[in-house]
């Protein structure tokens, strides 16, 4: 199988909840603040969360 992106990530647990931090393979998200880097991930790299919650 061949995939199209490779995404890095460590899982852990930190006080017995799920963690899952990514270290590289996403592209530059814009924003000056946390909150609108957020919104920009929602708005058009969606795809991603969903495909790292599984």
């Amino acid at each position: 199988m061949r995939f199209r992106k490779i995404i890095t990530a460590v899982d852990g647990h930190t006080e017995g909840e799920p963690v899952r931090l990514i270290t590289g393979g996403i592209p530059h998200i814009p924003g000056n603040t946390m909150a609108e880097k957020r919104d920009f991930f929602r708005q058009n790299l969606d795809y991603l969360r969903t495909a790292l919650c599984f």
